[in-house]
């Protein structure tokens, strides 16, 4: 069963497994992360993902307990490099999440933030209890 209260962890693990091994060796220091870039060392590329506010779903009468989740990621990828690098990075994790069920909700947009490039994913899934993990 899939821990639908710690589904950050459970995905961005799915991404660090799922992620082609010959995108490591092109970008040795690629980093997936939870934590606030803000917060923390800069590192290029970085794969920064966040659980935005969800929804329970399919509640009991009795409200003991969470049966599903709609949950949304907000994913950042940056590069201090050029916009290339981040969508060929943003690419693949689409297609990750594509094989999980996900929705897209927004295709990567790119943006230039002083000097990092960004390309910005938002996805959507709904997680049962009873949800196989997909690591």
């Amino acid at each position: 069963m899939i821990d639908i209260l710690n589904l950050e962890s459970v995905i961005l693990t799915l991404l660090k497994t799922d992620l082609p091994s010959s995108l490591f060796a092109k970008y040795p220091n690629l980093k997936l992360t939870t934590s606030d870039h803000r917060y923390t060392q800069a590192s290029f590329p970085t794969v920064y993902l966040h659980m935005l506010p969800s929804e329970e779903l399919g509640g009991f009468l009795s409200g003991t307990a969470i049966n599903g989740v709609r949950a949304t990621f907000d994913i950042e990828v940056s590069s201090n490099r050029n916009l290339l690098e981040s969508r060929e990075i943003a690419n693949h994790i689409i297609m990750i999440l594509k094989q999980n069920g996900f929705s897209i909700m927004h295709l990567p947009y790119s943006q230039q933030k002083h000097s990092a490039y960004y390309s910005i994913i938002r996805a959507r899934r709904v997680f049962g209890i009873n949800d196989k993990s997909p690591i």
